[in-house]
């Protein structure tokens, strides 16, 4: 394959050519170093965090599972309200 060198310095290929990944002997070596510096910086960030106390989560959970059983009680009755009127309405 032939090549055109360009005034940047890369190499680019004639028209009409398909051009081939570059692959360089320390890609494989740079990917898992970039690996590495993410999963580092990732850590770093993670150890930053503000994280809730034992006692925070359990209230939050509570609050939750409250907020749930409420709902689910609300669409109960609601439900049964439209059950009851499309009947009597609808004589079903």
């Amino acid at each position: 394959m032939a090549k055109i060198n360009t005034a940047a310095g890369k190499a680019v290929s004639k028209p009409g050519e398909a051009a081939k990944p570059a692959r360089r002997s320390g890609e494989r070596r740079s990917l898992l170093r970039s690996f590495r510096r993410y999963l580092l910086e990732s850590w770093h960030e993670l150890l930053k965090v503000n994280w809730p106390t034992w006692r925070e989560v359990s209230r939050f959970t509570g609050l939750v599972l409250f907020v749930l059983m409420v709902l689910a009680i609300l669409i109960y009755v609601l439900d049964k309200i439209f059950t009851y009127l499309s009947k009597y309405l609808f004589g079903l």
